[in-house]
């Protein structure tokens, strides 16, 4: 099927590329590269909020439902040092990601950490499910929880585990 130009419009048509092309050149993977590095912070989030919240006696639904209600309140929430970080990039994309990490690994407040990881999710595109049940994984990474995002170059730039 092929559609004709919009009266007016100034795009360009053609059938002379591909969708991989047009993306590549609006740098669209690196993105997308650079999501699946933030994603990946998902699974410290909730390996943290493990250690700190007993679900049997805290009921899961009821914990996700108030985190997800915060994070995404346009007014009259909670003020969320977690989640101001998450939008302090500063200069440096791994410093932040490393600070992120650690942040989350240090962090004694399960309902902010959630909150925060219910944003993120959602800031990457994600559903609040995701940031929840641990369905977005980093295909270049099988254990995120493990260690902070790996760098484009596959360093890595923390020591590993959760610090209680």
């Amino acid at each position: 099927m092929r559609l004709e130009p919009a009266p007016g419009s100034a795009g360009i048509y053609g059938n002379d590329g591909t969708i991989a092309a047009f993306l590549e050149n609006q740098g669209v993977p690196e993105y997308l590269a650079m999501n699946e590095r933030y994603a990946a912070l998902l699974a410290i989030f909730r390996k943290r909020i493990g250690n700190l919240v007993d679900f049997e006696k805290v009921e899961p639904r009821e914990f996700w439902r108030r985190a997800t209600r915060e994070a995404l309140a346009e007014s009259g929430y909670d003020p969320n040092p977690i989640i101001d970080a998450l939008f302090d990039v500063g200069n440096d994309v791994d410093e932040h990601i490393e600070a992120l990490a650690d942040l989350a690994r240090q962090s004694d407040d399960a309902d902010a950490l959630a909150s925060a990881a219910v944003l993120l999710a959602v800031s990457l595109g994600y559903s609040p499910s995701d940031a929840i049940d641990g369905s977005v994984v980093n295909p270049a990474d099988p254990h995120p929880a493990r260690d902070v995002p790996p760098s484009p170059s596959g360093k890595r730039t923390s020591g590993e585990g959760v610090r209680s």
